[in-house]
């Protein structure tokens, strides 16, 4: 008891590790055990909750720091979600697009201590504010990748032709910030701070504060290196397998946990008429719930869920990559058998940019609601903002298309 009337706890004695025989038990088979599972999705939900408390420790910015737009979060060995703090919505179904988007490029040559950034908004980006550090998780040889782990902050400015970075009125993705494309942030646990300062500077439109936005990516990286540290106890606790066999088994859960919502839903077509002036419309067509058990044991549910309408392209110049819209549950999981269909044009397609050359591609970056609300359809007002000091009265109008570069 403390002299301000404070109890003080204190562990006197550590938990022993399993014996064999717990073990044994934990991996036959790896039959997911109901206290189990519920142990482990928190244990994983904890690794991404604590990740952010360090983020928000160790972040410079005001936007990080006490704004809290971040989001944190653990992947399988093949980038798929496992848990996702409870942060930033948006960041749910992107971040994951990021990480297998790294691992595509970048398998073959990871290393223990290697840390890799992106932004890019064609391979899972946002805008180009939101980056996003990765940290593969190696084995105790080094020699292969267990999971990954991966931070996303909002950096206050990144560059472009407006501070703030979220110009309204840019032409093509340079205009908006400095491009993170697969950047390797730190090399065999060097954080390659050099090089990244002249990332942030030698850009056609460099950041207007380098030293913040550095100052936060080794936040992030303390933050990834604290979900390393907590996986690796994890394993050393209940061993490899048993901790990739439960991953499995949580992802699994979500994937019924949605299913189960889904036989619940009516089928029929529905249409809901945002405050900005568009339309969103949807189809759910799911089978009986008795066909849909059956066909569940069978691994073929026949579900389908589709976006039949998004009420046109929307005026202005934000818009949203296809990994943006993708907001699944904090276990990214749509059940497999599950069909979401999408219609062939979307008010927020993106398309690979010729960066270096003619033409261009509009960057469409953003949260689609927030896009729509921050920008509106036809000049409307707006509300509801991420920052409110960019809301713009008529936002100008810049179509998905083709345009020529203006010469700088």
């Amino acid at each position: 008891m403390t002299e301000t009337g404070h109890l003080l706890a204190q562990r006197v004695v550590t938990p022993p590790r399993p014996d064999a025989a717990t073990r044994a038990g934990f991996e036959a088979g790896f039959e997911a055990d109901p206290v189990l599972l519920e142990i482990f999705n928190n244990l994983f939900m904890s690794i991404a909750e604590q990740m952010g408390f360090r983020l928000e420790a160790t972040a410079q910015s005001v936007n990080i720091r006490e704004r809290l737009d971040f989001s944190c979060a653990l992947f399988d060995p093949d980038g798929n979600l496992v848990a996702n703090a409870p942060h930033i919505p948006v960041h749910l179904g992107s971040m994951g697009t990021t990480v297998k988007e790294v691992i595509r490029r970048r398998l073959s040559g990871m290393k223990p201590g290697d840390v890799y950034a992106v932004n890019d908004p064609y391979h899972g980006g946002t805008h180009l504010p939101d980056i996003t550090v990765i940290t593969p998780v190696f084995n105790t040889g080094g020699e292969d990748v267990l999971f990954f782990v991966a931070s996303r902050g909002h950096h206050a400015e990144i560059g472009g032709i407006t501070p703030g970075s979220m110009p309204a009125d840019s032409r093509e993705i340079h205009e908006e910030g400095v491009l993170f494309d697969n950047w390797l942030l730190a090399e065999n646990g060097r954080f390659r701070e050099a090089e990244t300062r002249r990332l942030l500077t030698e850009a056609p439109f460099g950041s207007r504060n380098p030293d913040t936005n550095l100052a936060d990516l080794r936040a992030q990286i303390a933050a990834n290196q604290k979900g390393v540290d907590e996986v690796g106890k994890m394993i050393d606790h209940f061993g490899r397998d048993v901790v990739a066999a439960y991953m499995r088994h949580v992802q699994d859960n979500a994937e019924e946990a949605v299913r189960r919502v889904i036989d619940r839903l009516d089928n029929g077509a529905y249409r809901y008429r945002m405050d900005s002036g568009a339309t969103i419309a949807v189809r759910i067509n799911a089978p009986a719930p008795p066909a849909a058990t059956i066909a569940r044991n069978l691994g073929s549910a026949g579900h389908q869920l589709q976006r039949t309408d998004l009420g046109g392209e929307c005026g202005g110049a934000l818009r949203v990559p296809d990994p943006g819209r993708r907001r699944h549950p904090a276990q990214r999981r749509l059940p497999a058998p599950v069909a979401y269909r999408r219609p062939r044009r979307l008010d927020a397609r993106t398309n690979p940019s010729r960066r270096g050359g003619r033409w261009q591609r509009r960057n469409l970056a953003g949260d689609h609601r927030r896009a729509v609300r921050r920008v509106g359809c036809a000049g409307r007002g707006i509300r509801d903002d991420e920052q409110r000091h960019v809301r713009q009265r008529a936002a100008p109008v810049l179509r998905n298309r083709r345009i020529g570069l203006r010469g700088r």
